[in-house]
């Protein structure tokens, strides 16, 4: 997979964006001074894997200040064939065109064009809250899995019927019957979670140690609020059991909602006891093992987005992260020394996009934030 073209107006603090990518380039290192949207650049070709920020900003704060909407689009190549997807959105809606015909919905574009963001609030992942990781393996698992996908969107639908019930203790005959259909997810959910983060533990434990050299025991658990060896009926009569507590709690105690997932190492979690620099390297490793794993499933390299993140490491292992990357197609690198240039060994592919440059079809909002 490998961008061709990037376009933008009015998106975060550039009025206009238009850059032709190198085809012939590997690496593309995104040069420019602090301020200058190096991250909002990796931020838009983010969008068009989940449609939305990385950063967890709203859609409407994604318009440029004094303008009522905006407009963004990628040509993209993969397994020779070329796609062109735009998205505009007017602080109501999204107008979705993809090869010029009209989408009614995100989901027809899901895992269409698939990117992998590396960030400095990847550590989040390793030691933030349990619905930090939650929400970072149900992204991970949906992209290579479509009914996984789906069964997340069908749970968080009932879910929410089901807790306005709760709160409001009106139509509670309902309940039974959105009992019946959450047990038949969180079956679904339970099981392919176990199945995904199984293959998930076995290569972060190879690869920490690998990477990392700190002899270091390390493991990733997931732990589900509802035992694994339930069945759907066993999850149902919990359900029943429990009914009268949820009522008098006002929403749901029970779900693949209240689902965890720690790391460890020498049995303890990496929040109490790694140090910054081994929970940095772990959440670096946890997405190179995401784009590793999403590569092998969907059958195509996703393109790569490096947002200030290697440099955070000592020489060594900043060797060893570039050259797990060496594999992939395409990335998108923001640097702001060019000394870092020298980490590739493959400099017939380094590619600049310099945002200071005047040379550039880079027009931006004065004053404004990356």
């Amino acid at each position: 997979m490998k961008l061709l073209q990037i376009h933008a107006t009015d998106y975060r603090n550039y009025r206009s964006i238009s850059i032709d990518i190198d085809p012939t380039g590997k690496y593309f290192i995104i040069k420019a001074n602090n301020g200058s949207g190096k991250t909002n650049l990796l931020e838009l070709i983010y969008y068009f894997t989940y449609f939305k920020s990385f950063r967890n900003t709203a859609d409407s704060d994604l318009i440029l200040h004094g303008q009522k909407q905006f407009m963004i689009e990628i040509k993209y190549e993969d397994d020779g064939i070329t796609d062109d997807i735009i998205i505009s959105y007017d602080g109501n809606k999204k107008k979705i065109l993809c090869n010029e015909k009209r989408l009614n919905k995100l989901s027809d574009l899901f895992s269409r064009f698939i990117s992998v963001i590396f960030s400095a609030t990847d550590i989040d992942i390793i030691t933030g809250s349990p619905i930090i990781r939650r929400n970072f393996f149900n992204m991970f698992f949906s992209l290579i899995d479509s009914s996984y996908f789906s069964d997340i969107k069908t749970y968080a639908a009932i879910l929410k019927q089901k807790n306005f019930i709760l709160k409001n203790k009106t139509n509670t005959d309902l309940i039974d019957i959105y009992n019946r259909q959450l047990s038949n997810i969180i079956y679904r959910i339970t099981q392919t979670r176990q199945k995904y983060i199984t293959e998930v533990r076995n290569r972060f434990i190879t690869k920490y140690n690998e990477l990392g050299e700190f002899n270091k025991k390390v493991d990733i658990r997931y732990i589900p609020s509802l035992s694994a060896d339930r069945d759907i009926n066993s999850i149902y009569k919990l359900f029943c059991q429990k009914k009268d507590d949820e009522l008098n709690a006002g929403y749901s105690l029970l779900g693949s909602h209240r689902d965890c997932y720690n790391f460890y190492m020498n049995g303890r979690l990496f929040s109490r006891y790694a140090s910054f620099g081994q929970c940095r390297l772990a959440a670096l490793i946890i997405k190179l093992i995401q784009a590793q794993y999403t590569a092998e499933i969907k059958k195509t390299m996703p393109v790569l987005l490096f947002d200030d993140v290697i440099l955070e490491l000592d020489e060594i292992r900043k060797r060893k992260i570039v050259n797990c990357i060496r594999e992939y197609n395409q990335m998108f690198i923001t640097f702001t020394e060019d000394i870092f240039v020298d980490l590739f060994d493959e400099k017939e592919y380094i590619r600049m996009i310099d945002l200071n440059s005047e040379n550039n079809n880079f027009i931006r909002e004065q004053g404004s934030s990356v």
